[in-house]
């Protein structure tokens, strides 16, 4: 079973070394109590800043010229493009859900940091 196209790999990595990395550094910075406290934020954080990087590699991918073949036997042109997909699902889409998520965890997490939420 393919799971993923091209660089659509990318759509999994990007954000699990982003929410890591970010609740690492808060950690680090912070100090884990404060990391403890603000870390689904971090991750909406972290997912919002992954979009970001996802919407902008889609953008970068499909710019990318396309091959022309020509069948000598038949003149029949094919044209190739790079499809970067993760479970069948492109790379800029990834990035739309990233961005969702993101929202909604930034939203949750101040709410339940700040006593909004009973979470």
């Amino acid at each position: 079973m393919l799971v993923w196209q091209g660089l659509g790999a990318y759509a999994l990595v990007i954000p699990l070394f982003s929410i890591v990395g970010g609740y690492l550094a808060v950690s680090a910075i912070l100090g884990a109590d404060i990391a403890k406290r603000f870390g689904t934020s971090v991750s909406g954080i972290a997912l919002l800043g992954s979009a970001a990087v996802l919407w902008w590699m889609s953008k970068k991918l499909a710019a990318r010229p396309v091959r022309t073949l020509i069948d000598q036997a038949t003149g029949e042109v094919i044209t190739l493009r790079e499809h970067h997909t993760m479970f069948y699902v492109p790379l800029r889409y990834w990035a739309i859900l990233c961005a969702g998520v993101g929202i909604v965890a930034l939203a949750a997490g101040l709410g339940q940091a700040f006593g909004l939420l009973p979470l």
